[in-house]
This record gives structure tokens, sequence and C-alpha cells, in this order.
């Protein structure tokens, strides 16, 4: 149910009321919305927000609960009006991105986890890296790397077990510094957008140049996930796989845990969501 209305006043740090029709109406936000919008809320605020059909108890009040909020918006004395967020904009803003994005590629790392039994200052590293890149759409290229680590230099057990790997998987695996050749190679040449799902491929990445003494690069990494928890309003964080099968309407098979498998997926999700932003 979507609400607009004024805020008369604001309690703690998760509760707001509005008067609609003379009738003082009680909401409340969870913690994800309280960090992040709690602070734009004062008397005098108009917000748009989704909320729940029915009231719960909440601190012996019945009250709606926030879904999520439209926009958030406040007119100073002087009649300035002071957007603090707007879902259309940041929609709008994703879209553009999206549709900006000609030469893309799919990236997905695997890790060296820390083993059955604590290694000391153990270091995630990348072990295995799948690429897919497109033009306009179209796949024009793709490169699977097992990599060897650099710190630690045996994969651990606990890792070949949970990503399958044999003895054999790993014969041809190749040094970071190859992978970093091979990866800077394909940045110069197209300059593409890199699209991954998550944060933590890019945290590791930019970890694992600053372990190898390799030079940054300018990547343009683009978080998919992060692009459908803005425009979708999620509070929670799906997995790669879950969102594929919720744009399918069927499930995959078992993840195999293959980080090319993981980028074509990537890639496949990626243009429904483009889909998706331009129907």
């Amino acid at each position: 149910m979507q609400i607009s209305a004024i805020i008369y006043r604001v309690e703690g740090d998760s509760f707001f009321t509005v008067v609609k029709n003379d009738k003082k109406e009680y909401f409340y936000l969870q913690k994800h919305l309280q960090k992040k919008f709690f602070k734009y809320l004062q008397k005098g605020t108009r917000v748009t927000i989704e909320v729940d059909e029915t009231k719960k108890l909440y601190r012996r009040r019945r009250a709606y609960k926030v879904s999520y909020f439209y926009d958030i918006s406040y007119v100073k004395p002087n009649g300035h009006k002071v957007i603090h967020y707007d879902l259309n904009i940041i929609r709008n803003g994703i879209k553009n991105l999206v549709n900006s994005m000609d030469k893309v590629m799919f990236l997905d790392f695997e890790m060296n986890m820390q083993d059955y039994n604590p290694i000391p200052n153990f270091i995630q590293e990348i072990i295995e890296s799948g690429l897919v890149l497109c033009e306009n759409g179209k796949e024009i290229e793709r490169n699977h790397l097992y990599i060897k680590p650099t710190k630690f230099k045996h994969v651990t057990k606990r890792t070949m077990k949970f990503l399958h790997y044999t003895k054999e998987t790993l014969e041809d695996a190749c040094s970071f510094n190859a992978f970093y050749k091979t990866f800077k190679e394909y940045i110069l040449k197209y300059d593409p957008y890199v699209v991954v799902w998550g944060k933590s491929d890019i945290s590791t990445f930019k970890k694992s140049l600053e372990l190898n003494g390799a030079p940054d690069l300018d990547v343009k990494f683009v978080n998919l996930l992060q692009l459908h928890a803005n425009y979708d309003n999620l509070d929670e964080s799906p997995g790669l796989f879950k969102m594929w099968e919720s744009y399918h309407g069927k499930s995959l098979p078992e993840q195999k845990h293959d980080s090319l498998e993981d980028a074509i997926v990537t890639k496949d999700v990626f243009y429904k969501f483009k889909e998706k932003i331009n129907r």
C-alpha cells in the first residue's frame, strides 16, 4: 500500500507519525531502513512510502511497517525544496548507465579459502578467473584461467573440496602476474565496463594487486547486485543463481562454483535486468 504524507512527529530511532484525515497514523522502520533513511526524517518532511497492508503491534502501538521509500523531501521556510531521496531519479540513473554500457566484461573469481586448521596470517587470493566479453549484447570473447596463489603456495584442502578441484585441475595454473597481463590487455583493448555480482570480487582483486605489487588499473567496475538492490528496493542480497531463477521461473542445476559458468550466468542476469528496466 502506497502512502504519501507529511511527517507530524519523529520519535526515537525508528518511529514517525503522520496525520491523515484528522487521524494519527504510526509507522516504523526496520534496521536496514533506519540506517539509510532515518536521518532525513523530521517534522514537516514529506514522504511517499510503501507499507504493509496490516498494522502490527510495535512498541505498544498499532503501526504500519515501512517496506521502502519512493521519495523523501523537505520544503525550507524560504520555499526551497530539498530532495533527500527519489526512487525515480535513482532508477533513471541506473537505466541510463546500463543503456550506455556497450562493451561489457562479465567477470567472476574463485578464491583460496582458509583451511580446516586455520593458517596464521592467511590471505584470501584469486585462484580462478572466468570472463565473458560482449559488445552490444553479442559475445566476442571468453577466458578461463586457474591461478597459483602467491603468498600461500598451495590451494587449501578445504578449497579443493568446496570447488571440486583435483590435482589435474591445477596442473596448468598460471601465475597471478600472467593473469594480470591477460586481464590488462582486455582492459586496454576494449575499455569495457566490468560487471560482477557483489563486492567481494572487486575487493579481492584490489587486494591481490597490492599483494603482488601490480599497478592499479582503471577498471570500470559495476556491481550488478547493487544495481538490483537500488532499483528494486531489496532489503536482502539475493544470490546470483536465485536471481537467474527469478527471471526465468525455473531452477538451475546445482551450482558448480565454476568462474566461467558464473560469468555466463552474470551475463544472462544483466541482459534480463536491462530488458526489465527498459519496458
